[in-house]
């Protein structure tokens, strides 16, 4: 069974022969080709031949098919459109919106683990979600029903340090900015003529793009920053952007502006388009886009292209530990899981007990065993990248596209293309490791003159106004050290100083004062969206 959801950019084709429902990535003739080779094609042949079409399709895509023996459905190499995958006891259903799928279950039952894994990251660990018998299809992965029986494959897995390069680093940075350049070059002729928009922020990635794109000869480039006024990632956007000399917008945020827009209809509606049971949905720039969305500074046809998530692919995420032992994994395998549980398990400080943590490494080593890596081959690092991108980065930042799915806007992720994602699992780990080959690229490089003599995330506090109550807490807190003052900071000052305004969707007294300590930002959101699963969870068991 299809729950098909006519969402955005989904389309459905109705062949004589079957359905297809596929992401607007795929054409229609792409699509007849796939039902055709199912429909001609015997089962115990079906995953060679799909692989070998799978393997054809560039880049961002997903599907899924009704044929004659069956259903079949793909997502990309980095599931940049989610499918998910549902057993409700009585049959297996297959589709693009969660909620609708789940709403075709006979019954409905929260999955304890899934919900803990949620409220702890912001996404559920392995292949689950919040609801029993619900998962998304992971990165790389094709699944066929027959018969009521499910048979799933990766036809493609992303692997970093599975075939390590022996280029000299002048042939591996010379080979780094030749691919950014086409990958982005490409994009550029895809456009023909069509306006590009690039969120800009101070770091690496937006201005890559931004640079990249300048270089090249993009002439509709449009530049936008948002946040708090004097916020420093504008600050420096908008100086990037003189030098650059290309348009740029600056969309100013308040508390109270972003307040009242969590509470609006507009952004309710984009919770129900991107609710998935699985991770939380990403908030960061859905106000900005749908204001210049909606004061016409983006053109219905326009492009959006991010650098999500260049710091990850690229090594930034590698911790010290694995950088000067690289056999951790192996020689202390709890010490590994533990130092991942609490980078990327502590939404909130001091809420969670030993007895969830270890149920959370209990699931991380399960997810492992799953994946069937031949841990002997692999580099330890290459075990923790691996983790982090199938869950936190495929589940959660890259969920970011479906604020411009549900804005009509046409997407691109060229620090996730495919041509990255093979450049990148070949770069050893004294290149990949603080990203040297990544930074040493730029600043050789220097595309648009933007990368000598403008710095990269530099910090500075804003609002201006709390400044000296800062300094103040931060004095009195020195006796205690750094984790108390690290404390009082978040719980009393990150409200007002985080520069998009993202705490606002629960009241500043609430932070204040709660038995714990939110990380950031996401913390709150995951919260919201806990607490909106159980009460629809409920709501279908009456």
């Amino acid at each position: 069974m299809i729950c098909f959801e006519h969402k955005t950019p989904w389309v459905k084709y109705s062949f004589k022969t079957g359905k297809v429902y596929a992401t607007a990535t795929i054409s229609k003739d792409l699509c007849f080709e796939v039902l055709s080779k199912l429909n001609s094609s015997m089962p115990a042949d079906n995953r060679a031949i799909i692989n070998d079409w799978l393997n054809l399709i560039e880049n961002h895509f997903a599907i899924i098919c009704c044929y004659k023996d069956g259903y079949f459905a793909a997502t990309d190499r980095i599931s940049s459109y989610p499918v998910f995958l549902g057993n409700d006891g009585t049959s297996l259903k297959l589709g693009n919106h969660a909620p609708r799928l789940v709403s075709s279950f006979r019954t409905t039952e929260h999955d304890p683990d899934g919900c803990l894994s949620l409220a702890m990251a912001g996404y559920v660990v392995g292949k689950r979600s919040t609801v029993k018998g619900l998962r998304s299809l992971t990165p790389g992965e094709a699944v066929i029903i027959r018969k009521n029986e499910t048979t799933s494959w990766e036809y493609n897995k992303y692997l970093p340090g599975s075939k390590i390069s022996e280029q000299s680093k002048t042939k591996l940075e010379n080979e780094l900015a030749e691919t950014t350049l086409s990958i982005l070059d490409n994009i550029r002729v895809k456009a023909n003529g069509r306006q590009i928009a690039v969120p800009l922020s101070a770091g690496f990635d937006s201005r890559l793009v931004a640079s990249g794109l300048r270089y090249l000869g993009a002439k509709d480039l449009l530049l936008f920053s948002y946040g708090l006024q004097n916020n420093f990632e504008a600050l420096t956007a908008r100086h990037i952007a003189e030098k650059l000399n290309a348009e740029w917008h600056y969309v100013p945020l308040s508390i109270h502006q972003q307040r009242q827009f969590y509470l609006s209809s507009t952004y309710q509606d984009y919770l129900n388009f991107a609710h998935n049971h699985v991770s939380t949905p990403f908030q960061q720039d859905i106000y900005p886009v749908y204001k210049l969305r909606e004061q016409g500074v983006l053109n219905a046809d326009t492009i959006i292209v991010n650098g999500n998530t260049g710091d990850f692919i690229s090594g930034g995420h590698i911790p010290p530990f694995l950088q000067s032992n690289p056999s951790f994994y192996k020689e202390q395998e709890s010490e590994f899981i533990e130092s991942f549980l609490k980078k990327h398990f502590s939404l909130w400080e001091n809420r969670f007990s030993a007895e969830q943590y270890n149920q959370m490494s209990e699931m991380l080593l399960s997810e492992l065993e799953e994946d069937e890596l031949e841990f002997d081959k692999l580099p330890d690092y290459a075990i923790w990248e691996r983790m982090e991108f199938l869950n936190r980065q495929s589940k959660y930042v890259i969920s970011g596209q479906r604020i411009y799915d549900f804005l009509n806007l046409d997407w691109e992720l060229p620090l996730w293309h495919d041509a990255y994602l093979n450049f990148w699992s070949k770069v050893p780990l004294s290149l990949k490791a603080n990203q040297k080959l990544y930074k040493d690229m730029l600043l050789q490089q220097n595309w648009g003159g933007v990368w000598s003599d403008i710095p990269v995330n530099r910090k500075t506090i804003t609002p201006s106004w709390i400044i000296p109550p800062r300094l103040v807490a931060k004095a009195v807190c020195a006796p205690f050290g750094k984790k108390t003052w690290h404390q009082i900071e978040k719980r009393f000052f990150a409200y007002w100083m985080d520069w998009g305004g993202n705490y606002t969707m629960t009241p500043y007294w609430r932070l204040a004062t709660a038995a714990w300590v939110a990380r950031n930002s996401v913390s709150v959101h995951t919260e919201a969206y806990l607490k909106r699963i159980k009460n629809e969870l409920r709501a279908e068991n009456k």
